[in-house]
C-alpha cells in the first residue's frame, strides 16, 4: 500500500494584497516550524521537503496550489511524509480556513485541480536563481541588452518532460502565462550555448515593440517534418489578463534540439506496472517493450490525447484502460537504451551490443523467476535487438537463464527484416551530416536497416530457423504500415515485404493505418488500431498457460510414464504454497540448463506433512522429468524392494535389481529423472540398528538428475539443499480440520489452538469429530482432561495418507533411536515433558545442580546439568531428529505443542513425582530477585514453565501422607511459583502460596519472616482479587 494525499487551496490564489499577505505569513510559519528539520530545505524561492515525492512550497505560491506527495507505504513510514503533509495543511488552516481541502486517496477523497494543470503551473517555480526580472525585462523590451547590464545568463539547455532538449530562460514565469502565436520565428543552427544566447537576444531586440509584446510566454513544441533543422517554434492561444496587469513583462524562450535526451535513469527496465499481488505465480506473464532508434524509451509509446495548448500524454502500457485490461496478470516494462545516432549525445550502438545488455537487465530483474512466461513488443530497430537477444539465449542458455524457452509471444511494430524501403542509409546520413559534424554521427546502427545488409539476413535466417525447430512454437504477430513518413524530401516505410517475417503456423500479419513513426502510438482504448494489437496480444496472453504446459513436457526416449503405486494416499491434500514455491524453485528453476545433479531435502518433525508435500510435488511436476521414482526409505530392506518393484520382475536378485536400476539412471543420455526417497528417518551412524543406512550410496553414480529426499533427521541436509518443513498456518490448519471432519466448525479456534499447525494431529482430530459427531468444544475438553486416552481412540481410524501412523505412534521410532545414542537426551526429553513447550535453555537446567542437594536427581540427568557440553550434546541429538527446534539469538529450543503432550507421556508411573518436583524446583531456582538485571525479561521468560509445573501439582495425587507434597517439596518452590504467577494467574498463584504458607509454618513456625512474606504477598493477592475480608485478615496477621 501507498500514500497519495495532501491539500489543494480551492478556490486558487489571488495576486490581490490578502491572498499575498496569508501566503508570505504561511512561509514564514513553516520555515520556523522546520528551520531545523534536515528533511526541509529552504531554497532561493521555495521551500522543499525531501520526504516522499519531495513536495515543495513556492514562495510566490501558483495558480493552482498543490501541497502533496504520492509514495509506497515503506517509504512514508521511513520519511514521515503523512506528519509533513499534515502538519503544513494545518498551518496553512490558520490562514485560509475552508479553503485548504485535505485530500487522500485511500478515503477514496483526491483533489480538485488536474495533475497536468498543477505539473505546468509548478515547475515554473523551480528555478536555478532567484532573480529580480521585472526591470530586467523592462528594459529588455525598451532595447537595452540585459546581459550586459545585470551580467547574468539568461538562457539554459534543459530537459523539457514530454518533448527535446531546449535553450530555456532562466527568470520566473507568472502564474497563467502562455503563447499568442504558432508560426516559427527563424531557424538557427546549433552552436555553443553562449553564442546562441548573445544571437538570440540580439534578433528578439531587432523585433519591433509590439510583436515583443506578444510573447508573454513560448510554449515548447517538436520540430517540424525535417529532423534535421532546428526549429525555434512557438505555440500560442489567445491570453486574458485583468486591465491592472502588466502583458508585456514575462517572456520565456525555447530553443528545440533534436529530441529528448535518453539519460541515465532512462537506460534499463523500467517497471511501469506490477502484477496483481492476489494474481498466482502461474497466471503471471512479463511483457516487456523496447523501442526504436532516435526514440526515447518513454515517448516511444506515448501520444497526445489532449491539445496542442495544454498536451495530456497517454502511454498505452501503463493506461490502465489499455493494456493493463488487456493482460491483467501482467507486470508491464519498457527497455531503454542510448538511441541517438547523430547530434553530440550519439552514440555507437549496434543491435548485437543493445541486445547484450538487454539480456543482463533482464537477468538482473527475473533472478528468482527465470521461467515466468515472456512477452516482447518492439518498435523497429527495437525488434531486431529482440531477434538477436533471443539468438543468443538460445544458444548460451545457461548464461541468459529463461529468456528463450520462456519467450511466448512476440508483438514487432514496424521491424525491417529486410531492411527499410524508400530511405537508404546513404540518404539518411547525407541529411544528418547536413546539420551535424561528421563526428557527430554515429552510422553503426544504420547499417542493419540497409536492405540486403548480410548480417541482417543472417540474424533474421537464424531466427526463423530456430523457431522453425520448436515444438510448442512462440506466438509472433508482424504489425506494418500503410502509410509513408515524411523524413523532409525523402518517403520513409517498413513495407509488408520487408516488416514481415516469413510466415509459419503461430506467425500472423496485421496492417496499421498509421505512419512508420506513430504506429506504435495509441492514446484511447476505442482507436481502431489499438483493438486489433488489443486482441493480438490478449490472443497470446490467454494462449500462454497452455504453450508453458506443453513445453514442459518431457518427450525424450527415456520417458516412464508416471504412476503412484506404492505411493500413500493423499486424498484430502490443502495447498502449502509457501513451501511448494520454495520446493519448485530448488528443483525446477532452469530446468535442462544446469547439468549438476539437484539434492533437496525436505526435514522436520515427524507428522509434520513432509511426504504429502512431496505427493502433491510429484502430482503437479512429473511432466517435467523422464521418469519419477518414488522409492520407500523406512528401512534398507524396504528400499530395496522398492527398486525391485520398479523393474517389475519378481524373479531378479534384489541387489542385482538395485545394480540395475542406478545403471539406467547413470546412462549418459538419461539426465531428467527424479528419485524420491520417503522417510529416510534412520540414522546410519547407529551401528545397532541393522535397517539403518547411508541414502547416499543408493545415489546414481553420474552427476545429474533430481533427488528428493524426506527425513526427519535435519544432518541430512548437508546432502545438498535442506528445506525444512513447519506446520501449517492457521488458515490452512482450519482446512485440515475441516476437510476431514466434513463439516464446518464456528468455533474451531479451540481446536486448532491445542493442535498448533500439526498436520497429523489436525487430520486424526478431524476423522474422529467426524467418526464421533462431536463439536469443537467436547474434543479440546476430552483434549485437556484425557490426552492419552483420546489419542488412543482416534488411532482406530486409520489415515492412509501417513501409513496408518498415528499421534501416538509416529515419534516412537525418533525416541528408540535418540534413547539408543544418548540416554541423557532421553531423559532430558522426560524432564521437558513437565516443563512448558516454548522454551528450554542450559541455565534453567543447570539448577538441577543445586536441587540435588535436597532431592534426588537422576544421574543421567544430573550429568546434564553439570555440563553444558554435555547438555549441548544431548539437545543436539534431539534436533538432529527434528524433535527440538533451535530459536534464534536466545540460545535456547522449543518444542512442538502436541510433541510435548506425548513427551509427558513417557514417564513411567513411579518416575512422575520425581519428575515434577525436578521441573518445579529448577524453575523456583531461576526466579530472579526485583533488584537484578533484565528482571522483567527473566520474569517473563519463566512464567510458561510456572504454569505447566503449577498445574501438575494441582491436578496431581500425592501420597495420603503427603496429600499436598509440602514435606517433599521446599517450601520456597511454592512461594517462588506463587511469586511467578501473581500477575498472570492469580487462582494458581493463591494455590502455590497456601502451600508455601503451610509448609512454613510446619517447619518455621507463624512468626518467621519467610511465613509473614507469605501472609503479606497472600494479602496483596487477595486485594488484587478484591477478596478484601481476607485481604484484610493477612495484613492484620502480617503486622502482629
Amino acid at each position: 500500500m501507498g500514500i497519495d494525499a495532501g491539500f489543494d487551496m480551492v478556490p486558487p490564489l489571488f495576486k490581490g494584497g490578502v491572498d499575498r499577505h496569508d501566503w508570505d505569513h504561511l512561509i514564514d510559519f513553516v520555515r520556523t516550524r522546520f528551520k531545523d528539520d534536515p528533511q526541509v530545505e529552504i531554497k532561493s524561492n521555495y521551500i522543499a521537503f525531501k520526504a516522499g515525492e519531495h513536495p515543495m512550497l513556492p514562495f510566490e505560491g501558483h495558480k493552482f496550489l498543490r501541497f502533496s506527495s504520492k509514495v509506497s507505504g515503506s517509504t512514508a513510514a521511513a520519511t514521515g511524509v503523512e506528519q509533513y503533509i499534515d502538519i503544513v495543511a494545518r498551518l496553512a488552516k490558520v490562514r485560509f480556513g475552508s479553503r485548504v481541502q485535505y485530500w487522500n486517496e485511500a478515503w477514496d477523497r483526491y483533489g480538485i485541480y488536474e495533475c497536468d494543470e498543477v505539473n505546468e503551473s509548478f515547475r515554473s517555480y523551480e528555478q536555478p536563481d532567484e532573480i529580480d526580472i521585472t526591470n530586467t525585462i523592462t528594459s529588455f523590451l525598451a532595447g537595452t541588452d540585459p546581459i550586459k547590464q545585470l551580467d547574468i545568463r539568461l538562457f539554459e539547455v534543459q530537459n523539457i518532460e514530454r518533448k527535446e532538449r531546449g535553450l530555456v530562460a532562466r527568470f520566473n514565469i507568472s502564474t497563467g502565462t502562455r503563447i499568442l502565436c504558432e508560426k516559427p520565428i527563424f531557424t538557427a543552427r546549433p552552436t555553443l550555448p553562449s553564442e546562441f544566447e548573445s544571437a538570440l537576444a540580439a534578433k528578439l531586440k531587432a523585433l519591433p515593440k509590439d510583436r515583443q509584446r506578444q510573447f508573454l510566454a513560448l510554449h515548447n513544441k517538436s520540430p517540424g517534418k525535417d529532423p534535421f533543422t532546428n526549429t525555434f517554434k512557438t505555440t500560442t492561444r489567445q491570453f486574458t489578463r485583468s486591465a491592472r496587469s502588466n502583458p508585456g513583462e514575462e517572456i520565456t524562450i525555447s530553443y528545440f534540439k533534436e529530441g529528448r535526451l535518453v539519460t541515465e535513469d532512462d537506460i534499463g527496465l523500467k517497471v511501469l506496472r506490477e502484477a496483481p499481488v492476489e494474481a498466482e505465480a502461474t497466471q503471471i506473464i512479463d511483457i516487456v517493450a523496447i523501442h526504436g532508434l532516435g526514440a526515447h524509451p518513454d515517448d516511444s509509446w506515448c501520444k497526445n490525447v489532449g491539445t496542442r495548448e495544454s498536451p495530456r500524454w497517454a502511454n498505452w502500457l501503463e493506461e490502465e484502460s489499455m493494456l493493463p485490461v488487456v493482460a491483467p496478470n501482467a507486470r508491464i516494462m519498457r527497455y531503454g537504451y542510448q538511441s541517438q545516432w547523430f547530434g553530440k549525445e550519439a552514440m555507437q550502438q549496434s543491435a548485437s551490443t543493445v541486445a547484450d545488455r538487454l539480456l543482463r537487465a533482464l537477468k538482473r530483474k527475473r533472478e528468482d523467476i527465470s521461467s515466468r512466461p515472456l512477452l516482447f513488443v518492439a518498435h523497429c530497430f527495437g525488434g531486431l535487438v529482440v531477434v538477436k537477444a533471443l539468438l543468443e539465449a538460445e544458444q548460451y542458455p545457461s548464461e541468459w537463464p529463461g529468456v528463450f524457452t520462456s519467450t511466448t509471444g512476440l508483438v514487432f511494430f514496424g521491424t525491417p527484416f529486410r531492411g527499410a524501403g524508400g530511405m537508404n542509409q546513404m540518404e539518411m546520413l547525407e541529411a544528418a551530416r547536413r546539420e551535424y559534424d561528421n563526428d557527430q554521427v554515429q552510422p553503426t546502427a544504420l547499417e542493419v536497416l540497409q536492405p540486403g545488409n548480410n548480417y541482417l539476413q543472417e540474424v533474421v535466417d537464424g531466427f526463423l530457423k530456430k523457431m522453425r525447430g520448436q515444438t510448442s512454437k512462440t506466438q509472433i504477430a508482424c504489425f506494418y504500415e500503410l502509410k509513408a513518413s515524411d523524413v523532409g524530401r525523402i518517403r520513409f516505410v517498413v513495407n509488408e515485404s520487408s516488416g514481415c517475417l516469413d510466415l509459419l503456423e503461430a506467425t500472423s500479419k496485421y496492417s496499421l493505418s498509421r505512419t512508420h513513426f506513430d504506429m506504435n502510438k495509441f492514446g484511447k482504448a476505442t482507436e481502431e488500431d489499438f483493438q486489433t494489437v488489443a486482441e493480438v496480444i490478449k490472443g497470446m496472453v490467454n494462449k500462454f498457460p497452455k504453450l508453458v504446459w506443453a513445453r514442459a513436457q518431457y518427450y525424450g526416449k527415456h520417458k516412464v510414464d508416471f504412476h503412484l503405486t506404492g505411493v500413500p494416499t493423499v486424498g484430502k491434500f490443502i495447498q502449502r504454497d509457501a513451501e511448494m514455491q520454495k520446493l519448485e524453485q530448488l528443483l525446477l528453476k532452469n530446468t535442462g540448463l544446469v547439468s549438476r545433479r539437484r539434492v533437496v531435502v525436505l526435514h522436520g518433525l515427524g507428522s509434520i506433512g513432509k511426504t504429502q508435500l512431496v505427493i502433491e510435488f510429484a502430482r503437479k511436476h512429473h511432466h517435467r522429468f523422464s521418469s519419477v521414482f518414488w522409492l520407500d526409505g523406512a528401512s534398507e530392506a524396504s528400499l530395496k524392494q522398492s527398486w525391485g518393484e520398479v523393474l517389475k520382475l519378481s524373479t531378479i536378485d534384489i541387489n542385482m535389481a538395485v545394480r540395475e536400476c542406478l545403471r539406467w539412471l547413470s546412462l549418459p543420455t538419461n539426465q531428467h529423472w527424479l528419485i524420491i526417497f520417503d522417510n529416510v528417518d534412520r540414522d546410519y551412524h547407529d551401528k545397532d540398528d541393522v535397517q539403518a543406512f547411508s541414502v547416499k550410496t543408493y545415489f546414481p553414480s553420474r552427476d545429474y538428475g533430481s533427488i528428493l529426499i524426506t527425513s526427519r533427521l535435519a544432518s541430512l541436509r548437508r546432502l545438498g539443499s535442506g528445506l525444512k518443513v513447519e506446520t501449517v498456518e492457521t488458515e490452512q490448519a482450519r482446512a485440515i480440520l475441516e476437510s476431514n471432519a466434513g463439516r464446518i466448525f464456528d468455533d474451531a479456534d479451540i481446536v486448532l489452538e491445542r493442535l498448533n499447525g500439526l498436520p497429523l494431529a489436525l487430520t486424526q482430530a478431524g476423522a474422529y469429530m467426524q467418526e464421533k459427531n462431536v463439536s469443537a468444544l467436547t474434543y479440546a475438553k476430552r483434549y485437556d482432561s484425557t490426552w492419552k486416552g483420546l489419542m488412543k481412540r482416534e488411532g482406530q481410524f486409520p489415515l492412509e495418507e501417513y501409513g496408518d501412523r498415528n499421534v501416538l505412534t509416529t515419534w516412537i521410532m525418533s525416541y528408540e533411536q535418540v534413547q539408543k545414542q544418548s540416554e541423557e537426551a532421553a531423559w532430558l526429553l522426560k524432564l521437558w515433558g513437565y516443563l512448558d513447550h516454548g522454551e528450554l535453555w542450559y541455565d534453567l537446567v543447570a539448577a538441577a545442580s543445586r536441587l540435588s542437594k535436597d532431592i534426588t536427581i537422576p544421574t543421567r540427568l544430573l550429568s546434564v546439568a553439570d555440563d553444558e557440553l554435555a547438555y549441548d550434546d544431548a539437545v543436539g541429538l534431539l534436533s538432529r531428529f527434528s524433535l527440538v527446534d533451535g530459536r534464534e539469538v536466545s540460545d535456547s529450543h522449543s518444542m512442538h505443542s502436541v510433541l510435548h503432550q506425548w513427551c509427558g507421556q513417557l514417564v513411567e508411573d513411579k518416575e512422575q513425582h520425581i519428575f515434577g518436583y525436578i521441573a518445579a524446583g529448577i524453575v523456583a531456582l531461576n526466579v530472579p530477585s526485583e533488584s537484578e538485571p533484565d528482571f522483567w525479561k527473566r520474569r517473563k521468560r519463566l512464567l510458561g514453565h510456572a504454569i505447566r509445573t503449577s498445574e501438575w501439582f494441582i491436578k496431581t495425587s500425592f501420597p495420603k501422607e503427603e496429600v499436598t507434597g509440602v514435606n517433599i517439596i521446599q517450601e520456597s518452590t511454592y512461594f517462588n511459583l506463587g511469586y511467578l504467577l501473581a500477575e498472570e494467574d492469580r487462582q494458581k498463584a493463591e494455590n502455590m502460596y497456601q502451600r508455601a504458607l503451610q509448609g512454613y509454618e510446619k517447619a518455621w513456625g507463624p512468626e518467621h519472616t519467610s511465613t509473614l512474606d507469605t501472609v503479606n504477598n497472600l494479602g496483596l493477592l487477595y486485594a488484587v482479587l478484591r477478596r478484601r475480608d481476607e485481604a484484610e485478615k493477612m495484613y492484620q496477621r502480617a503486622r502482629l
